[in-house]
């Protein structure tokens, strides 16, 4: 179905089959709740602001798509691609993102409380005060990621062999040791072999020891 460039702005289209629909540059800021895009070509599509509560966006391209605001609530994306895909201020609540491709995605003030990332590819990725209480991140790739102002004491934490050097800012030092001095109070585990693996110094997260004076 070849609906590249169409305009569904407003549009009612909720449970509507679009498997496989070329979608590519639509307007589809609309209400999709329940919708069926599976393998959907929504490369550049505007979804800014859209209902796509429980809809299925397994193995859909959403390469360079605007998700602005969107609810995704509880939606089925295992395997799409969002390379690109601005998905700021997004509700991500307890949707399936299983090894989807978030490399160079925009997640800021996205809320995926409760959500599942096991494998999904986070490379380049902006997670800027991202709401991350009960996510899954197991086997997720973080790499060359930007973690600012993130607390992460309610996530679940990727293995460390999948996490190489990224920007971590240190108010996600601050907000993940619970402290505003996190060399100070110490960085717990498992938070503190996460944040080597992301290439912090263990000097900004270590706790500190009082000198040993001898007394004469």
């Amino acid at each position: 179905m070849n609906l590249v460039g169409a305009d569904f702005s407003s549009a009612n289209m909720a449970g509507m089959q679009l498997i496989q629909a070329n979608l590519t540059r639509a307007n589809l800021g609309a209400y999709l709740a329940g919708a069926y895009l599976a393998g959907a070509q929504l490369t550049s599509a505007n979804l800014s602001g859209a209902d796509l509560l429980g809809a299925r966006l397994r193995r859909t391209d959403l390469t360079d798509a605007d998700l602005t605001g969107a609810d995704v609530t509880g939606a089925n994306v295992t395997g799409a691609v969002l390379k690109g895909a601005n998905l700021s201020r997004s509700k991500l609540t307890a949707a399936n993102l299983t090894g989807t491709d978030l490399s160079g995605a925009n997640l800021t003030d996205t809320d995926l409380s409760g959500a599942d990332l096991t494998g999904a590819n986070l490379t380049g990725a902006l997670l800027d005060g991202s709401v991350l209480t009960r996510t899954r991140l197991h086997a997720c790739i973080i790499n060359d990621t930007k973690l600012i102002n993130l607390d992460l004491r309610a996530a679940i934490l990727p293995n460390i062999s999948s996490v190489s050097p990224s920007h971590v800012a240190s108010e996600t030092l601050f907000l993940t040791s619970g402290s505003d001095d996190p060399i100070a109070v110490g960085m717990p585990e498992p938070f503190f072999s996460f944040f080597v693996g992301c290439g912090v110094g263990q000097e900004r997260m270590q706790r500190r020891v009082a000198p040993n004076i001898r007394r004469s």
